[in-house]
């Protein structure tokens, strides 16, 4: 599971169950501070409090694997760049094709002042 995930799910989880962070953090054993620091990305979790929250939420069994191991936290920032990057390019494609629009616009343009230019009389 990765970390925004069972962020995402405490969240719910405090909603549908009507507590505040200092309620939850207090089922938990750790003080409001960190969990709200934890929900914003501001600390990271221990595996003992990890165990607690999914505990809490019932999502993990008791004694199953720690959470977040290094690996986890790689594939999380390889995630989270690769969205991104998506966006990125997203920016990129609307900006070039707003740039193709507006060249496209400059060419009508001067040609339509060479037409302009070339059906003037010439004055002597």
């Amino acid at each position: 599971m990765e970390e925004n995930e069972l962020k995402q799910k405490v969240k719910l989880f405090l909603a549908e169950k009507e507590l505040t962070q200092e309620e939850f953090a207090k089922e938990i054993e750790i003080s409001r501070s960190r969990v709200n620091g934890w929900l914003n990305g501001h600390f990271e979790l221990q595996p003992k409090t990890f165990t607690k929250i999914t505990e809490k939420l019932g999502i993990v069994p008791v004694g199953e694997r720690p959470p977040f191991t290094p690996l986890d936290r790689v594939i999380d920032h390889l995630n989270k760049a690769n969205r991104e990057l998506d966006n990125a390019r997203d920016e990129v494609e609307e900006m070039s094709s707003y740039l193709m629009k507006k060249i496209n616009e400059l060419v009508r343009f001067k040609h339509f002042l060479r037409e302009i230019n070339s059906e003037k009389p010439k004055e002597d």
